[in-house]
Protein backbone atom coordinates (compact mmCIF):
# COMPACT_ATOMS: atom_id res chain seq x y z
CA UNK A 1 0.00 0.00 0.00
CA UNK A 2 2.98 2.28 -0.14
CA UNK A 3 1.32 4.45 -2.91
CA UNK A 4 -2.15 4.57 -1.02
CA UNK A 5 -2.59 8.44 0.60
CA UNK A 6 -2.85 7.95 4.40
CA UNK A 7 -4.28 10.54 6.48
CA UNK A 8 -3.71 11.99 9.79
CA UNK A 9 -5.98 14.13 12.05
CA UNK A 10 -4.72 16.18 14.52
CA UNK A 11 -5.01 19.11 17.11
CA UNK A 12 -3.29 22.32 15.49
CA UNK A 13 -1.14 23.07 18.40
CA UNK A 14 0.71 18.91 17.76
CA UNK A 15 0.91 19.85 14.37
CA UNK A 16 2.72 23.41 14.83
CA UNK A 17 4.99 20.94 17.20
CA UNK A 18 5.65 19.22 14.36
CA UNK A 19 6.47 21.64 11.93
CA UNK A 20 8.84 23.70 14.75
CA UNK A 21 10.83 20.45 16.00
CA UNK A 22 11.09 18.39 12.56
CA UNK A 23 10.51 15.36 14.90
CA UNK A 24 7.74 12.69 14.63
CA UNK A 25 6.71 11.14 17.94
CA UNK A 26 5.82 7.47 17.80
CA UNK A 27 5.07 6.30 21.60
CA UNK A 28 4.98 2.59 23.02
CA UNK A 29 2.04 0.78 22.43
CA UNK A 30 1.85 -0.64 26.37
CA UNK A 31 1.02 3.47 26.80
CA UNK A 32 -1.83 3.19 24.70
CA UNK A 33 -4.75 4.25 26.70
CA UNK A 34 -7.63 2.88 24.52
CA UNK A 35 -9.02 -0.88 26.16
CA UNK A 36 -9.18 -2.57 23.57
CA UNK A 37 -6.08 -2.02 22.50
CA UNK A 38 -3.54 -4.66 22.73
CA UNK A 39 -5.61 -7.58 23.49
CA UNK A 40 -2.64 -10.04 22.91
CA UNK A 41 -0.55 -7.85 25.90
CA UNK A 42 -3.53 -8.27 28.35
CA UNK A 43 -4.46 -12.05 27.97
CA UNK A 44 -3.08 -14.51 31.08
CA UNK A 45 0.07 -16.27 30.26
CA UNK A 46 1.45 -18.83 31.99
CA UNK A 47 4.45 -21.34 32.09
CA UNK A 48 4.12 -25.12 31.28
CA UNK A 49 4.69 -25.90 34.97
CA UNK A 50 1.21 -23.01 35.73
CA UNK A 51 2.88 -20.62 37.37
CA UNK A 52 1.72 -17.52 36.06
CA UNK A 53 4.36 -14.93 33.76
CA UNK A 54 4.43 -11.30 35.45
CA UNK A 55 2.73 -8.67 34.10
CA UNK A 56 6.30 -6.60 34.02
CA UNK A 57 7.60 -9.69 32.33
CA UNK A 58 4.72 -9.30 29.39
CA UNK A 59 5.65 -5.42 29.57
CA UNK A 60 9.00 -5.86 28.84
CA UNK A 61 8.13 -7.90 25.77
CA UNK A 62 6.06 -4.62 24.43
CA UNK A 63 8.51 -2.15 25.43
CA UNK A 64 10.34 -2.10 22.65
CA UNK A 65 7.73 -2.06 20.54
CA UNK A 66 6.13 1.42 19.41
CA UNK A 67 3.08 2.98 17.09
CA UNK A 68 1.02 5.80 15.74
CA UNK A 69 -2.28 5.64 14.04
CA UNK A 70 -2.92 7.23 10.67
CA UNK A 71 -5.95 6.33 8.70
CA UNK A 72 -7.42 5.87 4.84
CA UNK A 73 -10.20 8.14 5.48
CA UNK A 74 -9.80 10.86 3.69
CA UNK A 75 -13.60 12.66 4.63
CA UNK A 76 -15.26 11.30 8.11
CA UNK A 77 -17.29 13.60 10.10
CA UNK A 78 -16.78 11.07 13.14
CA UNK A 79 -12.94 11.36 12.94
CA UNK A 80 -13.50 15.57 12.58
CA UNK A 81 -15.79 15.58 15.80
CA UNK A 82 -13.58 13.46 17.42
CA UNK A 83 -9.75 15.62 17.08
CA UNK A 84 -11.24 18.97 16.77
CA UNK A 85 -12.95 20.27 19.58
CA UNK A 86 -15.12 22.77 18.01
CA UNK A 87 -18.24 24.37 20.06
CA UNK A 88 -21.41 24.22 17.71
CA UNK A 89 -20.56 27.75 16.71
CA UNK A 90 -16.93 28.00 15.70
CA UNK A 91 -16.88 32.12 16.71
CA UNK A 92 -16.97 30.43 20.15
CA UNK A 93 -13.85 28.58 20.07
CA UNK A 94 -11.41 28.78 23.55
CA UNK A 95 -8.39 27.88 21.98
CA UNK A 96 -7.72 27.61 18.35
CA UNK A 97 -4.79 24.74 18.88
CA UNK A 98 -7.70 22.61 19.44
CA UNK A 99 -8.96 22.68 15.90
CA UNK A 100 -7.74 19.49 14.10
CA UNK A 101 -5.94 19.82 10.82
CA UNK A 102 -6.02 16.57 8.31
CA UNK A 103 -2.32 15.98 7.06
CA UNK A 104 -1.91 13.56 3.76
CA UNK A 105 1.37 11.79 2.96
CA UNK A 106 2.40 8.13 1.01
CA UNK A 107 3.79 5.23 3.49
CA UNK A 108 6.60 4.84 1.69
CA UNK A 109 7.66 8.67 1.56
CA UNK A 110 7.18 8.00 6.19
CA UNK A 111 8.87 5.21 5.34
CA UNK A 112 11.88 6.60 3.55
CA UNK A 113 12.21 9.79 5.69
CA UNK A 114 12.46 7.77 8.69
CA UNK A 115 14.76 4.98 7.12
CA UNK A 116 18.19 6.80 8.23
CA UNK A 117 17.12 6.67 12.21
CA UNK A 118 16.33 3.84 12.43
CA UNK A 119 19.10 1.22 11.62
CA UNK A 120 18.92 -1.89 13.30
CA UNK A 121 15.25 -1.31 13.92
CA UNK A 122 12.34 -2.98 12.02
CA UNK A 123 9.08 -0.83 11.21
CA UNK A 124 6.58 -1.20 8.59
CA UNK A 125 3.17 0.49 7.56
CA UNK A 126 0.20 -1.85 7.45
CA UNK A 127 -3.54 -1.50 7.44
CA UNK A 128 -5.38 -2.56 10.58
CA UNK A 129 -7.83 -6.11 10.04
CA UNK A 130 -11.03 -5.97 11.03
CA UNK A 131 -12.11 -8.60 12.71
CA UNK A 132 -15.42 -9.93 14.68
CA UNK A 133 -15.08 -10.64 18.77
CA UNK A 134 -15.38 -14.31 17.91
CA UNK A 135 -12.51 -13.93 14.91
CA UNK A 136 -10.19 -12.61 17.56
CA UNK A 137 -11.09 -15.02 20.33
CA UNK A 138 -10.50 -18.07 17.78
CA UNK A 139 -7.20 -16.31 16.60
CA UNK A 140 -6.30 -16.10 20.53
CA UNK A 141 -7.10 -19.46 20.84
CA UNK A 142 -5.10 -21.19 17.99
CA UNK A 143 -1.83 -19.63 18.93
CA UNK A 144 0.85 -21.78 18.15
CA UNK A 145 3.34 -22.35 21.13
CA UNK A 146 4.63 -19.51 22.57
CA UNK A 147 8.69 -19.24 22.04
CA UNK A 148 10.82 -16.45 23.17
CA UNK A 149 11.79 -16.43 19.38
CA UNK A 150 8.00 -16.11 17.87
CA UNK A 151 6.91 -13.90 20.92
CA UNK A 152 8.13 -10.73 18.73
CA UNK A 153 6.30 -11.93 15.83
CA UNK A 154 2.68 -12.37 17.51
CA UNK A 155 2.91 -9.45 19.20
CA UNK A 156 3.33 -7.61 16.17
CA UNK A 157 0.93 -9.44 14.01
CA UNK A 158 -1.65 -8.71 16.83
CA UNK A 159 -1.00 -5.00 16.45
CA UNK A 160 -2.74 -5.15 13.02
CA UNK A 161 -5.78 -6.83 14.36
CA UNK A 162 -9.27 -4.68 16.12
CA UNK A 163 -12.39 -5.48 16.32
CA UNK A 164 -14.77 -4.80 13.31
CA UNK A 165 -16.54 -2.14 16.09
CA UNK A 166 -14.06 0.21 14.93
CA UNK A 167 -14.05 -0.29 11.04
CA UNK A 168 -15.31 2.86 10.36
CA UNK A 169 -11.60 4.26 11.44
CA UNK A 170 -10.12 2.50 8.60
CA UNK A 171 -7.06 3.10 10.51
CA UNK A 172 -4.05 2.50 9.23
CA UNK A 173 -0.56 2.02 11.68
CA UNK A 174 3.49 2.36 11.54
CA UNK A 175 4.91 0.51 13.96
CA UNK A 176 7.97 0.65 14.49
CA UNK A 177 10.43 -2.33 16.77
CA UNK A 178 13.57 -1.44 18.44
CA UNK A 179 15.46 -5.00 19.71
CA UNK A 180 16.43 -5.00 23.47
CA UNK A 181 20.16 -3.97 22.80
CA UNK A 182 19.36 -0.78 21.80
CA UNK A 183 18.79 2.30 24.00
CA UNK A 184 15.41 3.70 24.21
CA UNK A 185 12.62 5.63 26.13
CA UNK A 186 9.31 5.94 26.48
CA UNK A 187 8.65 7.75 22.93
CA UNK A 188 10.64 7.47 20.06
CA UNK A 189 11.59 10.96 18.65
CA UNK A 190 12.44 10.66 15.07
CA UNK A 191 13.97 13.53 12.85
CA UNK A 192 12.02 14.01 10.02
CA UNK A 193 11.22 17.03 7.36
CA UNK A 194 7.42 17.66 7.53
CA UNK A 195 6.54 19.81 4.86
CA UNK A 196 8.64 17.47 2.23
CA UNK A 197 6.54 14.38 3.05
CA UNK A 198 2.85 16.55 3.68
CA UNK A 199 1.29 17.16 0.55
CA UNK A 200 -1.74 18.57 1.96
CA UNK A 201 -2.59 20.29 4.93
CA UNK A 202 -7.00 20.64 5.17
CA UNK A 203 -8.84 22.38 7.66
CA UNK A 204 -12.14 21.60 9.82
CA UNK A 205 -15.27 22.26 7.11
CA UNK A 206 -16.66 24.25 10.30
CA UNK A 207 -14.22 27.04 11.01
CA UNK A 208 -15.27 30.30 9.93
CA UNK A 209 -13.10 32.13 7.17
CA UNK A 210 -11.38 34.60 9.42
CA UNK A 211 -10.16 31.31 11.65
CA UNK A 212 -9.25 29.65 8.35
CA UNK A 213 -7.24 32.55 7.27
CA UNK A 214 -5.43 32.83 10.63
CA UNK A 215 -4.93 28.85 10.50
CA UNK A 216 -3.62 29.43 7.27
CA UNK A 217 -1.36 32.37 7.89
CA UNK A 218 0.81 30.54 10.94
CA UNK A 219 0.95 27.48 8.62
CA UNK A 220 2.78 29.51 6.14
CA UNK A 221 5.04 31.20 8.82
CA UNK A 222 6.20 28.18 9.54
CA UNK A 223 7.02 26.95 6.22
CA UNK A 224 4.28 25.50 4.60
CA UNK A 225 3.27 26.01 0.74
CA UNK A 226 -0.13 28.08 0.65
CA UNK A 227 -1.04 26.15 -2.40
CA UNK A 228 -0.85 22.82 -0.01
CA UNK A 229 -3.70 24.41 2.46
CA UNK A 230 -7.07 24.53 2.36
CA UNK A 231 -10.40 24.03 4.32
CA UNK A 232 -12.22 21.07 3.98
CA UNK A 233 -15.65 20.93 1.43
CA UNK A 234 -17.54 17.88 3.57
CA UNK A 235 -19.74 20.07 4.14
CA UNK A 236 -20.96 21.94 0.91
CA UNK A 237 -24.04 21.95 -0.28
CA UNK A 238 -24.47 21.13 -4.06
CA UNK A 239 -26.70 23.60 -5.62
CA UNK A 240 -28.07 23.73 -8.68
CA UNK A 241 -31.26 25.14 -10.46
CA UNK A 242 -34.46 22.95 -10.80
CA UNK A 243 -37.34 23.95 -13.10
CA UNK A 244 -40.67 23.80 -11.28
CA UNK A 245 -43.79 23.51 -14.04
CA UNK A 246 -46.17 25.25 -12.67
CA UNK A 247 -48.78 23.58 -15.36
CA UNK A 248 -50.92 21.58 -14.96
Amino acid sequence: MENIPIYKYMPLKYLMSLLQSKVLFVSKVVKWEDPYENFFLKQNFVLRNGKRVSREMIDLCFSGIFGQSWTKKKSSDAMWRIYSLIPNKSNCIKDLGDVAVRIKTLPQQIMDEIAPSLRGCSAEIREVEYKTEYEIKEWVKHLPTITQDNMANLILTSLFLKRDSFEHEDEVRLIIHVPSEKQFGEVLRIPITPIRIVSEFVMDPRLSNDLVTIIRNELIHLGVDKGKIRKSRLYDLYKTTLVVDAQS
